[in-house]
Protein backbone atom coordinates (compact mmCIF):
# COMPACT_ATOMS: atom_id res chain seq x y z
CA UNK A 1 0.00 0.00 0.00
CA UNK A 2 1.38 3.72 -1.13
CA UNK A 3 2.52 5.97 1.85
CA UNK A 4 -0.63 8.41 2.16
CA UNK A 5 1.33 10.84 4.65
CA UNK A 6 3.81 13.02 2.53
CA UNK A 7 4.69 15.53 5.51
CA UNK A 8 4.78 14.73 9.10
CA UNK A 9 6.05 17.47 11.91
CA UNK A 10 6.19 17.15 15.54
CA UNK A 11 8.12 18.69 18.47
CA UNK A 12 7.21 15.85 20.50
CA UNK A 13 7.99 12.06 20.35
CA UNK A 14 4.88 11.57 22.80
CA UNK A 15 2.01 12.94 20.64
CA UNK A 16 1.10 15.47 18.27
CA UNK A 17 1.13 18.42 19.99
CA UNK A 18 1.77 22.02 19.72
CA UNK A 19 3.07 23.24 16.06
CA UNK A 20 2.31 19.56 14.58
CA UNK A 21 0.74 18.58 11.71
CA UNK A 22 0.29 15.61 9.28
CA UNK A 23 0.01 16.22 5.49
CA UNK A 24 -1.50 13.23 2.87
CA UNK A 25 -0.43 13.53 -0.16
CA UNK A 26 -2.75 14.87 -3.38
CA UNK A 27 -5.35 12.13 -4.06
CA UNK A 28 -6.21 12.48 -8.01
CA UNK A 29 -9.10 9.72 -7.01
CA UNK A 30 -8.22 7.60 -9.72
CA UNK A 31 -8.13 9.84 -12.86
CA UNK A 32 -5.81 12.58 -12.52
CA UNK A 33 -7.47 14.20 -16.18
CA UNK A 34 -11.03 14.74 -14.35
CA UNK A 35 -12.13 17.83 -13.19
CA UNK A 36 -14.29 16.58 -9.89
CA UNK A 37 -17.19 18.40 -7.88
CA UNK A 38 -16.06 17.73 -3.90
CA UNK A 39 -18.97 17.03 -1.76
CA UNK A 40 -17.65 15.50 1.82
CA UNK A 41 -14.81 13.74 3.42
CA UNK A 42 -14.83 10.93 5.19
CA UNK A 43 -12.27 10.25 7.88
CA UNK A 44 -11.62 7.66 10.41
CA UNK A 45 -9.33 7.56 13.45
CA UNK A 46 -8.71 6.41 16.87
CA UNK A 47 -7.72 9.70 19.66
CA UNK A 48 -7.89 8.97 23.58
CA UNK A 49 -9.77 10.71 25.80
CA UNK A 50 -13.41 12.27 25.95
CA UNK A 51 -14.22 16.00 23.97
CA UNK A 52 -13.75 18.23 21.43
CA UNK A 53 -9.48 17.66 20.25
CA UNK A 54 -7.63 20.25 19.59
CA UNK A 55 -6.95 18.33 15.91
CA UNK A 56 -8.44 20.42 12.91
CA UNK A 57 -8.63 19.08 9.71
CA UNK A 58 -8.31 21.23 6.14
CA UNK A 59 -8.00 21.10 2.66
CA UNK A 60 -6.61 22.40 -0.18
CA UNK A 61 -7.47 21.65 -3.84
CA UNK A 62 -5.12 21.80 -7.02
CA UNK A 63 -2.20 23.36 -4.81
CA UNK A 64 -4.08 26.19 -3.76
CA UNK A 65 -1.96 28.78 -1.92
CA UNK A 66 -3.69 28.38 1.45
CA UNK A 67 -5.91 25.55 3.65
CA UNK A 68 -9.24 25.72 3.71
CA UNK A 69 -11.87 25.03 6.94
CA UNK A 70 -14.26 22.63 6.20
CA UNK A 71 -18.55 24.31 6.30
CA UNK A 72 -19.89 24.06 9.48
CA UNK A 73 -22.40 21.51 9.39
CA UNK A 74 -20.85 17.99 10.46
CA UNK A 75 -22.36 14.60 9.34
CA UNK A 76 -22.11 12.90 12.17
CA UNK A 77 -21.18 14.25 16.16
CA UNK A 78 -17.80 12.73 15.48
CA UNK A 79 -16.33 15.91 13.65
CA UNK A 80 -17.14 19.50 14.77
CA UNK A 81 -16.72 22.55 12.20
CA UNK A 82 -13.32 20.75 11.00
CA UNK A 83 -12.27 19.76 14.40
CA UNK A 84 -12.04 16.21 15.55
CA UNK A 85 -13.53 14.42 18.67
CA UNK A 86 -12.03 12.37 20.69
CA UNK A 87 -12.92 8.75 20.36
CA UNK A 88 -11.92 7.34 23.73
CA UNK A 89 -9.76 5.27 21.33
CA UNK A 90 -12.36 3.23 19.48
CA UNK A 91 -12.23 4.04 15.71
CA UNK A 92 -14.83 6.28 14.19
CA UNK A 93 -15.64 8.19 11.37
CA UNK A 94 -15.92 12.01 11.10
CA UNK A 95 -17.47 12.83 8.20
CA UNK A 96 -16.85 16.70 7.05
CA UNK A 97 -18.72 18.68 3.71
CA UNK A 98 -16.86 20.60 1.35
CA UNK A 99 -17.88 24.40 1.33
CA UNK A 100 -19.76 24.74 -1.93
CA UNK A 101 -18.37 24.75 -5.55
CA UNK A 102 -14.75 22.85 -4.19
CA UNK A 103 -13.68 21.80 -7.61
CA UNK A 104 -10.95 20.98 -8.79
CA UNK A 105 -8.28 17.68 -10.14
CA UNK A 106 -6.95 16.33 -7.03
CA UNK A 107 -7.03 17.57 -3.14
CA UNK A 108 -5.10 16.93 -0.01
CA UNK A 109 -5.61 17.00 3.86
CA UNK A 110 -4.21 17.95 6.60
CA UNK A 111 -4.51 17.28 10.30
CA UNK A 112 -2.78 20.54 12.54
CA UNK A 113 -2.88 20.29 15.98
CA UNK A 114 -4.68 24.05 16.15
CA UNK A 115 -4.82 25.97 19.82
CA UNK A 116 -5.37 29.32 17.87
CA UNK A 117 -8.74 29.83 20.18
CA UNK A 118 -6.84 29.27 23.46
CA UNK A 119 -9.23 26.82 24.67
CA UNK A 120 -6.45 24.16 24.83
CA UNK A 121 -3.94 23.19 27.37
CA UNK A 122 -0.63 22.16 26.87
CA UNK A 123 -1.76 18.94 28.61
CA UNK A 124 -4.57 18.40 26.39
CA UNK A 125 -2.46 17.29 23.71
CA UNK A 126 -3.50 14.79 21.08
CA UNK A 127 -1.74 11.49 22.48
CA UNK A 128 -2.04 7.89 20.19
CA UNK A 129 -3.77 9.61 17.38
CA UNK A 130 -4.34 7.21 14.49
CA UNK A 131 -5.41 8.04 11.06
CA UNK A 132 -7.17 4.78 9.70
CA UNK A 133 -8.88 5.27 6.46
CA UNK A 134 -9.65 8.76 4.48
CA UNK A 135 -12.65 8.86 1.85
CA UNK A 136 -14.21 11.02 -0.49
CA UNK A 137 -17.33 12.01 -1.86
CA UNK A 138 -17.05 13.82 -5.24
CA UNK A 139 -19.04 14.10 -9.01
CA UNK A 140 -16.90 13.85 -12.25
CA UNK A 141 -17.73 16.91 -14.16
CA UNK A 142 -15.18 16.98 -17.26
CA UNK A 143 -11.69 15.69 -18.73
CA UNK A 144 -9.28 17.79 -20.07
Amino acid sequence: MPNLVIKKSSKSRQGFTVNSEIVTKQFDLGDPTMFKKYSQCSVTYELKGTGISPIKVEYKIDNQSSWVSFKSEPKNGYGVEGWLKKTSGVAKTAQFKFKQNSRGRKLALRFVYNNTSGIYSISNVANDFKLIDVSYTFRSLKRD
